[in-house]
């Protein structure tokens, strides 16, 4: 069995989906978001990688 966390976050993009997405990405967790809006997808996803 493996040791990673992995996180599901829905709505994630704006407000408190966006927010728990990008803790869960800072605190080390393999974390998928979902979105409507891909553009504001690409932003999630910059901002998580750093």
């Amino acid at each position: 069995m493996s040791d990673h966390k992995v996180a599901v976050v829905t709505d994630s993009s704006s407000g408190i989906g966006y927010e728990t997405a990008l803790i869960l990405a800072r605190n080390g967790f393999r974390t998928f978001a979902t979105v409507r809006n891909l553009e504001k997808a690409k932003s999630l996803s910059e901002i998580a990688k750093k």
